[in-house]
């Protein structure tokens, strides 16, 4: 790269020199080759970024995939060793079930369970590295969504424990049993990673919410959730994690996609799914501003017969 700098800066300063010692004619030719020398600078420039990125998120698979076994262990501590969604071998599901039967019964105590810490560490470093990737700007959303996918999206509470900003148990580290043990695996003070960790967690959703990529009824959960008051603490908190980033650009595009899950899209909520669980009375949160509740049910209509056209009610794929 600064090969390339050194040959343009030279083209550059003989074209410099052409056009303060030579006649009109040839000022004129050398205008056009430096016209030709910039715009072949810009286009290296932006076939070098588009290699970079490619670099970039092929190291963040390779980095996701590495993970595998330490999210499938994160999944059951939190949600208990039969979890449908986690792909834990028999053995570490045993595993964990033993160790919270000892917890329960006081055989086995918080130190024992924060021996899991070591997996979870690995997993919260890597969702914080990608939450401050997308707040600097680094990756977009699509980007992000297109990598780690439902898989994560679907476990965004999940992501919020391990950011320590939501607990398994209301009373927090300390509290009896199991869900107070397994708080204290968590760290609780690395507050800028919570924040990193908070915003990735949700603008993962939004963005599974946005593209209609889980059950309707999900989709509506989200705009209730962030209405109730989780919207302003998000905007805070970005707003706090950009700051300390010196990045403002890439907040205005995340800020947007937050806006989409709050009043999400008709097409969001029924273009998958011919046979949502929502109730009339949230269409209210689907309505668009100026749109009347008539045009609201006409247009639902619309979208709900087109979506039973691709994947009839009966069908296997729903």
């Amino acid at each position: 790269m600064r090969a390339r700098q050194d040959i343009f800066g030279t083209v550059l300063y003989a074209v410099e020199v052409v056009t303060t010692t030579a006649p009109a004619w040839l000022e004129a030719g050398a205008a056009v080759a430096a016209l030709i020398v910039a715009v072949a600078a810009v286009l290296m420039s932006l076939r070098s970024h588009v290699v970079d990125k490619s670099a970039f998120l092929a190291q963040r698979r390779a980095d996701w995939d590495a993970l595998a076994d330490d999210w499938a262990l994160v999944l059951i501590l939190l949600n208990g060793e039969g979890f449908y969604y986690s792909n834990a071998s028999p053995a570490e599901r045993e595993r964990i079930a033993q160790l919270r039967a000892d917890v329960n019964a006081g055989r086995a105590d918080t130190d024992d369970v924060r021996r899991e810490a070591a997996a979870v560490r690995r997993v919260a470093r890597f969702f914080a590295s990608a939450g401050d990737a997308l707040v600097r700007g680094d990756w977009t959303m699509r980007e992000a969504y297109a990598l780690l996918g439902p898989d994560v999206a679907r476990h965004y509470a999940t992501v919020l424990w391990v950011s320590h900003r939501k607990l398994a148990r209301p009373n927090g580290p300390g509290s009896f049993g199991w869900s107070g043990a397994v708080d204290s695996v968590t760290e609780f003070n690395f507050y800028d990673e919570q924040d990193v960790l908070y915003v990735l967690a949700y603008l993962m959703r939004a963005e599974q919410c946005r593209r209609g990529d889980t059950y309707p009824h999900f989709v509506i959960g989200l705009a209730k959730e962030l209405r109730s008051g989780e919207d302003v603490k998000l905007r805070i908190v970005l707003g706090r994690a950009s700051r300390a980033r010196g990045r403002w650009a890439p907040r205005t595009e995340l800020r947007r996609l937050l806006r989409r899950a709050v009043r999400p899209t008709i097409d969001a909520v029924f273009a998958r799914d011919p046979d949502p669980i929502v109730e009339q009375s949230d269409y209210v949160l689907i309505r668009p501003v100026g749109r009347s509740m008539k045009w609201v049910l006409r247009r639902v209509a619309r979208v709900r017969a087109q979506a039973a056209q691709v994947i009839p009610p009966w069908s296997p794929a729903r």
